[in-house]
């Protein structure tokens, strides 16, 4: 029985693809962000690495999170016929509207997805302010 072979523009698909414009369209780093009275939770989708190449960088409001991701070469004697998974390196930047506590903030990467909690900086946060009686100021 013959074999089933894609046939999704194949002059495309078998060419190298190593230009950086290339790379970064492949490379994109998904995100969702939420915020609370605290601070945000981020959360990333990057599969493929392990947090030892995962880099994050933060410097007071803008977090930048960046890696390299490499697959293993083909075995001698095999022939790579298609290629569609991502290769290379990535970085993604956001910034939030409130200072970061760096010292603070936590990562974990759980099965491909990396979880931030970013706690805001003490001055940034929400406080309430008392009101208590007075002298009247106007006559």
């Amino acid at each position: 029985m013959p074999m089933l072979i894609m046939r999704r523009a194949p002059a495309r698909t078998l060419r190298p693809r190593g230009t950086e414009l290339d790379t970064l369209r492949r490379l994109n780093v998904p995100l969702n962000v939420t915020e609370d009275a605290e601070g945000y939770t981020l959360t990333a989708l990057v599969p493929g690495l392990t947090p030892e190449t995962i880099e994050i960088q933060l410097d007071a409001r803008t977090l930048t999170i960046g890696g390299e991701l490499r697959w293993p070469k083909p075995a001698e004697g095999s022939h790579e016929r298609l290629r569609e998974l991502p290769e290379g390196r990535f970085e993604r930047s956001i910034s939030f509207a409130f200072p970061i506590d760096g010292a603070a903030a936590q990562a974990t990467y759980t099965n491909g997805v990396l979880t931030l909690r970013l706690p805001k900086a003490e001055a940034a946060r929400s406080r309430r302010i008392a009101v208590t009686e007075g002298e009247a100021i106007l006559q």
